[in-house]
């Protein structure tokens, strides 16, 4: 197995870790909201991933409420300013929305009711000495925010690119992933479990090299358990039966 498909599996198992590990902050009914807590409870993801493809280097992954944003009246959302760790650059941007959909210009614990997140990731980093191109988008909605549960929505793409200089790279490869979560609930705080109660992740990844081009998709479904139900495709051929343990990042199949 190249190096480039070897690292996207293990960011796809450390997604799925970074979808359950914070979520079991999420605040009762009778309890205001707290923005800080909404934030880390996304725990962006897609973000999440890219210091697993890169090796362990270190991206920034921010946690908690952004500092330093402002709202812009003509956008209606909080621009805040980049960061950039490791040769790369995050942006991000958030929108406060009411039960109507509307923005709003303040945090209002009490008419608040989801928080979309956007944010864009660029630059290089270095994998023992070979140089790697990433790019990538991700936006992220947490409704549900008056209630006990929140379900969080949302898309990121990620693309990677890069010629290796090792044995274990076959030259020039492209890596394009794209991730899905559709209605993942959230624990509340006073449940039990750490993980998601239901909803699905899904990972469809294409990866070209040496000449050859391998496309895969993995669908997880959660139950609130820490072993998540996995459906892998690749190339068109269906692997049934598998599961990931989210509580030790192990995948089994048969």
């Amino acid at each position: 197995m190249s190096k480039p498909t070897r690292l996207l599996g293990i960011a796809t198992i450390a997604f799925v870790a970074a979808c359950g590990s914070d979520s079991g902050t999420g605040p009762t009914a009778t309890a205001p909201v707290d923005l800080a807590t909404a934030f880390s409870e996304m725990s962006i993801p897609g973000l999440a991933a890219v210091a697993s493809i890169a090796g362990g280097v270190a991206t920034p992954a921010p946690t908690g409420v952004p500092s330093g944003c402002s709202y812009v009246a003509t956008s209606q959302n909080f621009v805040c300013p980049p960061i950039s760790a490791s040769g790369i650059t995050i942006t991000s941007n958030y929108f406060l929305l009411d039960a109507a959909g509307h923005s709003m210009s303040q945090f209002d614990s009490k008419t608040i009711s989801s928080l979309r997140v956007k944010n864009t990731i660029a630059g290089t980093i270095s994998v023992e000495g070979d140089n790697f191109t990433m790019e990538g988008q991700q936006d992220q909605t947490l409704s549900g925010l008056q209630m006990s549960t929140h379900t969080l929505n949302g898309t990121s793409t990620l693309n990677m690119s890069g010629t290796g200089s090792s044995a274990t790279i076959p030259g020039a490869f492209t890596i394009r992933s794209t991730t899905t979560i559709t209605n993942l609930v959230l624990p509340a705080q006073s449940s039990a479990s750490r993980y998601p109660s239901s909803g699905t992740v899904t990972l469809d990844q294409t990866t070209s090299a040496a000449g050859l081009s391998l496309a895969s998709r993995m669908v997880m479904t959660f139950n609130g358990t820490s072993k998540v139900a996995v459906t892998m495709t690749v190339d068109g051929h269906t692997i049934p039966g598998c599961t990931i343990d989210l509580a030790s990042s192990t995948p089994s199949c048969g």
